[in-house]
C-alpha cells in the first residue's frame, strides 16, 4: 500500500477528500491527516508518504512554505494541491516545486481519483525502475545510520 498524507486546516475538506477517494481500490492507505504544514513536515520526515495532498492556505506553515521546505529536503513524494484559490503565487510555487497536480475546490471525485490513479501508476513505474529512491524505502534515522556506516567503511577502502 502507498501511504498518503492529507493536509488541510479545515476538517470538512479533509473529510470530502477521504470520502471521494477510492483508496483501497487504488492501493493507497491514508496514513494520516494533519491541519498545517508544521505537523505535515514532522509526519513526512518520520513516515515518508508516497502521496501528499495539501491545501495552500493554512496557519503556521502555509502551502507555499511547505512546498519550499519539501524541495529543500528533497522529498520525493507525489504532491497534489487541492485549493480553493487560483492564486498566481500558489500556482507559481506549485510549478517550481514540480507538484503532480493542482486541483481547485470544489473537489470533483472523478478528477481526484484520476489524479490518484496517475500517482499510483508513476510510483509503481518508479518503484520498478532504477529511479526508485532510497528515500521511499527507509526512514530518516535508517538513512543516517547507513551514511555513518559508509563513512566508517571508507577508512578501510
Amino acid at each position: 500500500m502507498i501511504k498518503a498524507l492529507i493536509i488541510d486546516d479545515e476538517k470538512w475538506p479533509r473529510k470530502i477528500i477521504k470520502n471521494f477517494g477510492k483508496w483501497n481500490e487504488l492501493g493507497i492507505e491514508i496514513a494520516a491527516e494533519v491541519e498545517d504544514g508544521e505537523e505535515a513536515l514532522l509526519f513526512i520526515e518520520r513516515e515518508r508518504p508516497g502521496i501528499i495532498i495539501t491545501d495552500m492556505n493554512m496557519p503556521n506553515i502555509d502551502g507555499v512554505k511547505l512546498l519550499q521546505e519539501l524541495n529543500k529536503r528533497r522529498i520525493q513524494a507525489k504532491i497534489i494541491i487541492i485549493s480553493g484559490h487560483d492564486n498566481f503565487e500558489y500556482m507559481q510555487q506549485a510549478i517550481r516545486s514540480h507538484v503532480f497536480e493542482y486541483i481547485l475546490k470544489p473537489i470533483d471525485p472523478h478528477e481526484l481519483n484520476n489524479v490518484l490513479k496517475r500517482c499510483v501508476q508513476e510510483l509503481f513505474v518508479d518503484k520498478n525502475s532504477d529511479k526508485f529512491t532510497i528515500y521511499q524505502r527507509f526512514n530518516k534515522e535508517t538513512l543516517n545510520n547507513i551514511a555513518e556506516m559508509i563513512k566508517e567503511l571508507r577508512i578501510y577502502i
